[in-house]
């Protein structure tokens, strides 16, 4: 979440990496939340970047990315 208190790409990352750093199983959610974002289309590039990175960890590929 972000500081608003809002699910976000840049902070997901950061929470994913850090769960998977101890060994700790994922949200079943999270795939839901990457799938809501579709190809990434509109997305800027750092938060494309997040998306791929959100999908890496999930140890998915997830859409093509735009």
């Amino acid at each position: 979440m972000n500081r608003d208190g809002k699910s976000d790409l840049y902070y997901t990352v950061f929470g994913l990496e850090g769960l998977t750093a101890l060994q700790h199983e994922l949200p079943s959610r999270t795939q839901q939340f990457l799938e809501s974002f579709g190809d990434g289309e509109h997305l800027d590039l750092v938060h494309l970047c997040c998306l791929a990175r959100c999908w890496s960890a999930l140890n998915q590929s997830g859409p093509e990315l735009a």
